[in-house]
């Protein structure tokens, strides 16, 4: 058993994530209560103050409510605690279940085939926005909100530097532990020289920062001219999460801002990029798909859902999904 697989198997300790009003924090020891004032927020794509309640929810102990701006569409988390709270109780050993610190794609993070396929996916389109490109070149790689790392070493592997950075102590000292290159801060604070980077990977965390505007533009600046960044989220408008609403488990008190496919898109342009693809679940191809998902998921009918709504997604209905969506987009 890797290293890895020895601390996810550790004892886990309920995740406890920032919202609005009451946070109740379960821990071995008892339950232990916070209290906190909720600060209302306006929409971070168009700045709007007009929204409608989509979902009010409770999970891992918090009340929340999930509004929409009635301007552009962005889903987001209104009221919720002050920024400076939720960073804090990020860095926090017990806010962090080892599900979501150790990898932010569950059974497929220790897959050589997903990471290969994804990667192989990031030079495609690297190589699209930098002609001069040959596949097999190294590249300076960031993986913001790393966790313990675990794409760092799929990326060494190709050859290319890799860092990772993170703001949970646990997660930051156990990927060291795994001789991993990861800081504990975030990209505005960790010391990189602007244009530094080839390829910046947030692979599910723009949902859980506070101004997800503000950390494209940090990324942006941290690029080199025709670097790109891929970032994946949930996805709002998904016919998953439209049909189960707030009994999504995608519906959550860490998830900050709900996108769609649309105000993704549209975030990413009003940052500063020129978005190269979007995709709907997951962006790798449907061969590599079908090998990954038989060597991670043994159940055949699992299998066959998830073909189905590959098809159904390949022919046009975009978001008949679980509720992933990817874009690539390049700093020109």
């Amino acid at each position: 058993m890797s290293s890895d697989e020895s601390a996810g198997n550790t004892a886990k300790r309920s995740l406890s994530l920032p919202s609005s009003g009451r946070l109740m924090a379960g821990k071995t020891t008892g339950e232990v209560t916070h209290l906190h004032e909720g600060e209302t927020v306006k929409c971070n794509l168009c700045g709007a103050d007009d929204h409608e309640q989509l979902y009010s929810a409770r999970n891992y102990g918090v009340e929340f409510t999930v509004v929409k701006c009635r301007n552009c569409g962005l889903g987001y988390i209104n009221p919720r605690m002050p920024a400076e709270t939720i960073e804090k109780m990020y860095s926090k050993r017990e806010t962090i279940d080892l599900g979501f610190a150790v990898s932010s794609c569950g059974p497929l993070a220790v897959n050589q085939r997903w990471h290969d396929a994804r990667f192989g996916k990031m030079e495609l389109h690297y190589r699209g926005a930098n002609p001069s490109y040959k596949t097999g070149q190294p590249l300076r790689y960031l993986d913001m909100g790393c966790g313990i790392g675990h794409t760092l070493e799929f990326a060494k592997r190709r050859g290319w530097e890799a860092h990772g950075i993170d703001i949970s102590d646990w997660a930051v000292e156990e990927g060291r532990r795994l001789g991993r290159d990861i800081k504990l801060t975030t990209l505005e604070n960790s010391g990189f020289p602007d244009e530094h980077f080839d390829v910046i990977l947030m692979s599910e965390v723009i949902e859980h920062v506070t101004d997800p505007m503000h950390e494209l533009k940090v990324a942006r600046r941290k690029l080199k001219k025709g670097g790109i960044i891929v970032v994946d989220t949930i996805n709002i408008d998904s016919f998953f999460m439209r049909f189960l609403g707030e009994r999504s488990s995608f519906i959550e008190a860490g998830h900050l801002t709900y996108f769609s496919y649309r105000t993704l898109r549209e975030t990413l342009q009003k940052a500063g990029f020129r978005v190269l693809k979007g995709y709907r679940g997951l962006e790798i191809d449907l061969k590599d798909f079908l090998v990954i998902y038989r060597e991670t998921i043994p159940s055949h009918k699992a299998q066959a859902i998830e073909l189905a709504l590959t098809v159904a997604r390949k022919v046009g209905f975009g978001d008949f999904c679980f509720g992933g969506i990817s874009y690539y987009a390049v700093k020109e």
